[in-house]
């Protein structure tokens, strides 16, 4: 099962990266092939299925990244979530240092506004390798090391008396099987999002402050509001559209999205995981529940 979508065509899922320039074309990830290794997979019993959702969001987390995006926005909420589905393994600061980084953005980006990083950018196979290399080098690891948080806190299922009863995490909703992370990557949307859009009003900005806490688990820096509304005009200016929106809103509020949230972001889904309890979707009630 994937994970929602953005609801305001940031990435590029379910759409990959095809934009051609001459006779170059974008390679993305291959999901035909994907699709028939995984047809070959053992159709074996899951006792511990969170394990297996969260390697299943993990999957479309790669995928998305070797597809590439069309924007530097996309590739911030694509951070958002990316840090919630490796459990906050993949650091904020990894993130930061792609989003203020030319010769990654160009490799990143899969529209012209990658020529705006570097003089030369790399053709769009070129850069569909170095996007599948970081996956390997960065990306994958981080997802294992989710796996490795989550394997001894996720539940075993174990149920003698009838097969049908264990859980399957292809039917699973929330990313680990727990609630609680489902709660905060809608959250975490909710507040990026907004974060990128800019605000109407001071007073919008001061609300959505007081629901910053929630969504990053109390992570983020307590006196980021008051340093915008008091101490920096500048981003005051830059964050608040009011009276109008400065041409340079948008690519400032990427990059203040990206230091100011997402170190906190990956630091909530680390802390939360460890606490966060475990929902079967479909759970029976003469299902018979065992923590190792």
């Amino acid at each position: 099962m994937r994970s929602a979508a953005p609801d305001d065509g940031d990435s590029v899922r379910d759409d990959p990266a095809t934009v051609e320039e001459g006779n170059a074309r974008a390679s993305t990830f291959d999901r035909d092939a994907v699709d028939r290794l995984l047809n070959d997979l053992p159709e074996t019993q899951e006792f511990r299925p969170a394990v297996g959702k969260l390697t299943q969001d993990q999957r479309e987390i790669v995928a998305e990244f070797v597809d590439g995006f069309r924007s530097r926005r996309g590739f911030v909420r694509w951070s958002q979530r990316t840090a919630l589905h490796t459990l906050g393994s993949l650091s904020g600061e990894w993130f930061v240092e792609r989003v203020f980084s030319g010769p990654d953005m160009a490799a990143l980006l899969t529209s012209r506004a990658r020529t705006a990083w570097v003089d030369d950018p790399p053709d769009l196979e070129a850069a569909a390798r170095q996007r599948r290399a970081v996956a390997a080098v960065d990306v994958l690891p981080a997802c294992l090391d989710a796996v490795r948080a989550l394997r001894w806190n996720a539940t075993e299922y174990v149920n003698d008396r009838d097969d049908d009863l264990q859980p399957e995490a292809d039917l699973q909703k929330h990313p680990a099987m727990r609630p609680a992370l489902t709660e905060m990557d809608e959250k975490q949307g909710w507040a990026i999002r907004h974060a990128l859009d800019g605000f109407d009003s001071e007073d919008a900005f001061l609300t959505w402050g007081s629901y910053l806490g929630e969504a990053s688990f109390a992570e983020a820096d307590r006196d980021l509001v008051t340093r915008v509304l008091v101490d920096e005009p500048h981003t005051k200016q830059m964050v608040i559209r009011q009276p109008h929106d400065d041409p340079d809103g948008p690519f400032f509020r990427e990059s203040w999205a990206a230091v100011e949230l997402l170190p906190a972001f990956a630091t909530a889904a680390r802390e939360v995981v460890d606490k966060a309890g475990e929902l079967a979707e479909g759970e029976k009630k003469d299902m018979d529940v065992t923590r190792l």
